[in-house]
């Protein structure tokens, strides 16, 4: 009789604990799925973050890379405009450095009274090189008188200090074409000036102010003194 009953009992205990054992792993398992959807769902809060603060590191590099592009494009724009200026200042004064070579040297001639004194051919010697000092001088006027107008351009284009190297130029050229300083210091002079002019267009140059500077500081060793030019009188 107790074996008879024990056998249900066991049965159902069986039966129980298998319903408990079922339902356990299906709570396991919906806790599982939870718990793997917060994490989803956290993750993905987590990628539309980053892909949002992505898209805004995007943008603004878009944005600061146009910034870059515009202002090298402005920069590159006025540096074209600065060499043809440059390089045509640098070969009228040029010119004028060779016009007030010659008014230097015929002048210098003209003023030796043993010079070309006698027979009609020294006199009309001297009168060629009376000529050639008057020609050359007005060629020399002509050429300053066109950089003066040029220093002005090249003072809004390359700022106050280049423009003063510029006027440093043509002063060289009246202080050679009145004996006041050597053809070599001339020479110079348009050299460190090119220099500044180069330096100013020279992309590989960090420091152009510093440049320009030198530059004049080599003017003032060679006896010339530039100042800011003066406007043009009409």
């Amino acid at each position: 009789m107790a074996i008879e009953w024990l056998q249900p009992a066991i049965t159902g205990a069986v039966a129980v604990v298998g319903v408990a054992g079922t339902w356990a792993a299906a709570r396991q398992a919906r806790n599982a799925q939870i718990h793997v959807a917060e994490l989803t769902k956290e993750a993905q809060l987590q990628v539309a973050a980053v892909t949002r603060q992505t898209q805004v590191d995007i943008a603004a590099l878009s944005k600061q890379s146009q910034l870059e592009i515009a202002r090298l494009s402005e920069l590159r724009a006025l540096t074209d405009d600065k060499r043809p200026l440059y390089a045509s200042y640098l070969r009228i004064l040029n010119e004028a450095a060779d016009c007030a070579q010659t008014y230097r040297k015929a002048s210098d001639l003209l003023a030796d009274e043993t010079f070309a004194v006698g027979d009609d051919d020294q006199v009309s010697l001297r009168e060629q090189t009376r000529k050639r000092a008057t020609a050359s001088h007005t060629q020399a006027e002509q050429a300053l008188a066109k950089l003066t107008d040029l220093q002005f351009q090249i003072m809004v284009t390359g700022g106050p200090d280049l423009g003063i190297a510029a006027h440093g130029g043509t002063t060289a050229v009246s202080l050679h074409a009145v004996g006041r300083i050597t053809e070599s210091a001339l020479r110079e002079t348009i050299l460190a000036l090119a220099i500044a002019m180069h330096a100013d267009i020279n992309p590989a140059v960090v420091n152009k102010q510093e440049a320009i500077k030198n530059s004049i500081s080599r003017m003032q060793e060679l006896g010339v003194s530039p100042d800011s030019p003066r406007q043009p009188t009409a």
